[in-house]
């Protein structure tokens, strides 16, 4: 089951956040491993709201891919 959250911030950003999001219950190990794509563009201004599942990791991040 997923918990929301949600981020403040004491400045507004006014920024597009790209999101990256490990599971590692989705992610299967290969020889090849490929890097994690983002998977979601959240447009920022004071906060961000969203869902985490157990043991996941997530950055956001203006750096493009």
């Amino acid at each position: 089951v997923a918990d929301e959250f949600t981020l403040s911030f004491e400045k507004p950003l006014s920024a597009d956040l790209r999101r990256y999001v490990f599971n590692p219950e989705k992610v299967q190990p290969t020889e090849n491993p490929e890097r994690i794509k983002s998977d979601r563009i959240i447009s920022v201004s004071d906060s961000i709201t969203d869902e985490i599942a157990p043991y996941s990791v997530i950055v956001y991040t203006c750096a493009e891919d």
